[in-house]
């Protein structure tokens, strides 16, 4: 795939949030299309991407079509 036609992250994968400047995981996506996104670890609270351009998966979901 090239960067335009890039699938938008599922909940349950590892991304790196470009704005943020950290790692995270999707743990849901609001209906506005905001992504909410969780450190990989647990450690620190949960933050929202409002631009799914910037999350790029660092484990992509290998079922997802």
């Amino acid at each position: 795939m090239n960067e335009t036609t890039q699938r938008r992250p599922r909940i349950g994968e590892t991304v790196h949030d470009e704005c943020a400047g950290r790692d995270a995981i999707v743990t849901d996506v609001r209906s506005s299309g905001a992504y909410v996104l969780r450190p990989p670890f647990g450690i620190g609270g949960e933050w929202t991407a409002h631009d799914p351009e910037q999350l790029v998966a660092l484990r992509p979901d290998v079922s997802a079509p």
